[in-house]
């Protein structure tokens, strides 16, 4: 999952948010939150101008992927992750 191709970013962090994140058992959600931050913080890195970042991960995405931690009421937990997003 960590070398996935940048432009399945977004598929990527929905993957985690839905099988992982939200899990109950807290290592697999801590490492999945681990694997998410980075990804977000490589693609903001890697992208050079703003429309790439949007290449890289959609804005129906990335509001699925909000909604989904909303609903669920773990921004707390998550913190960095939904920080990072809002970049």
């Amino acid at each position: 999952m960590e070398h996935s191709h940048p432009h399945q970013s977004g598929r990527l962090l929905l993957f985690l948010a839905r099988r992982y994140l939200l899990s109950p058992f807290a290592a697999l959600a801590r490492q999945a939150n681990s694997v998410a931050c980075s990804r977000v913080e490589s693609v903001l890195r890697s992208a050079g101008r703003p429309d790439a970042l949007r290449e890289m991960i959609l804005d129906s995405e990335l509001s699925e992927l909000m909604d989904l931690l909303r609903n669920k009421r773990v921004f707390r937990r998550y913190g960095r992750l939904v920080s990072l997003l809002n970049r």
